[in-house]
Formats: structure tokens, C-alpha cells, sequence
């Protein structure tokens, strides 16, 4: 895997896409694994790119607790969006935040607000709440896969 170290300048330019400022004195890095590219921050896995998008990663909001728009979803929705699996609208129990299509969202278990994984959602949330099936959330990152594993190993 290639690690490429970011500039000073690489950084303020990077802070625009992101959402919160790095401040100095950060180690700062592009690490590239042939599944794709990660931003990593003071060692931790903290966003990935997905079509010239950066998506924070589950490590990032664990560590940081940093707030995104989120999914809540019942204990048998559980395994398959833990194995990757888009979310369903059967499976949703609770919408939180201001979901916007096309935007990232945080699905979470219900029981106990357990980040599992991050998407992109495929409607508003209203639009999801007046929905009773179909797919809501494309699963990009989940737990186990190998953006989690460069966090908490295999």
C-alpha cells in the first residue's frame, strides 16, 4: 500500500471538502489500498473516496463522535448491514437528522445507537418516511470490511 503525505497547502486546500478544519501539526496522509483510497488522520482511517467524494469513515465518527444525518434499523437488519447489505425500508425503525438524497447518513443500530455503517441515502427522509419498501441507503463502508479492518484489525 502507497502512503502519500499531504503538504501544508494540500491541507487547507483538502479542509474545503471536508467537515471540520485539521489544524496544524496533524499527520496527514493518502493511503492507498487496491480497493480504494483512504484519508488518514493521526492514524486513524478517517475518510475514504467514493466517485470524488470523501465519506467519513466508521472509525472517524467513533473516534470523534462527529454527527451525521442517520438510519436507525431493527435488530433483524442488523447482520446484512453488517455484511454490506443496502438498507431497506422494512428495516428502518427511526430516521434521524436532515436526510438529503444523495447525501451521506450514518445507519445505526436502534437498540443502541451502534454505528454499522455509512451510505449514501437513495431518498429525502420524508420521501423514506412515506416509503413501505425498497431501498433507502446504498452501503458503501460497514463494519468488517477492509476500511475497518486498517482500524481495528482483522
Amino acid at each position: 500500500m502507497k502512503k502519500t503525505y499531504l503538504s501544508n497547502k494540500e491541507i487547507r486546500a483538502l479542509e474545503e471538502k471536508l467537515p471540520f478544519k485539521l489544524g496544524k501539526g496533524r499527520a496527514v496522509y493518502w493511503l492507498e489500498h487496491p480497493k480504494g483510497k483512504v484519508l488518514i488522520i493521526d492514524n486513524i482511517p478517517a475518510f475514504f473516496e467514493y466517485e470524488n467524494k470523501l465519506l467519513p469513515t466508521l472509525a472517524l465518527i467513533m473516534e470523534t463522535g462527529e454527527e451525521f444525518p442517520a438510519i436507525y434499523v431493527d435488530r433483524g437488519a442488523i447482520p446484512y448491514v453488517a455484511k454490506g447489505a443496502d438498507v431497506m425500508r422494512p428495516g428502518i425503525t427511526q430516521i434521524g437528522g436532515d436526510v438529503k438524497k444523495g447525501k451521506v447518513v450514518v445507519v445505526r443500530d436502534s437498540a443502541h445507537g451502534q454505528a454499522l455503517a455509512v451510505g449514501l441515502a437513495y431518498l429525502d427522509g420524508d420521501a423514506m418516511q412515506a416509503s413501505k419498501k425498497g431501498k433507502m441507503v446504498k452501503t458503501l463502508h460497514h463494519v468488517g470490511d477492509w476500511i475497518w479492518r486498517m482500524y481495528r484489525g482483522p
